[in-house]
């Protein structure tokens, strides 16, 4: 499909990832040792992305897109793992990580992330929810509510 760019070894890491970077596309081609140059290997994710086999949900992070789903349309994904790939480093946080590991009484469809630095929030126009990361000030805001409720004191 496309010229110096495997085609195959593209099919076989979008078996086995859903949701990610551009950089573990990239990672995943070169120590494969297939043909084709960094910029053969964009232009081959944005073919993808024109040809509605992938979806970017922001710059450097795409989804797979089911070949069932409307190529009109957002990939129905999941939230908890589309706020893990927001950054590097990104954590899931409070309610978010309780969903993660089954012990959230119920599901929200706010999902947060701390991060060093996090990325702008994200919407999902499917209607599944928002992926935000707690920003400083989230952290002041809770810390001021806390103190203000007198539960800090002993």
């Amino acid at each position: 499909m496309f010229p110096n760019v495997d085609a195959a070894a593209c099919e076989a890491f979008f078996e086995t990832h859903s949701v990610f970077t551009a950089d573990e596309f990239h990672a995943h081609l070169a120590a494969q040792r297939r043909r084709g140059s960094a910029q053969q290997r964009t232009r081959a994710l944005h073919a993808y992305v024109r040809a509605g086999r992938l979806h970017r949900l922001k710059r450097g992070l795409y989804a797979l897109r089911p070949a069932a789903e409307p190529v009109d349309q957002e990939p129905v994904v999941s939230l908890l793992q589309v706020a893990a790939w927001m950054t590097p480093d990104a954590v899931l946080a409070y309610h978010t990580a309780l969903e993660c590991y089954g012990l959230a009484h119920n599901v929200w469809f706010h999902v947060l992330y701390a991060a060093r630095k996090p990325a702008k929030p994200l919407r999902l126009t499917t209607g599944l929810g928002r992926v935000d990361s707690l920003t400083n000030s989230t952290r002041d805001q809770f810390s001021r509510a806390y103190f203000r409720s007198g539960k800090n004191s002993h």
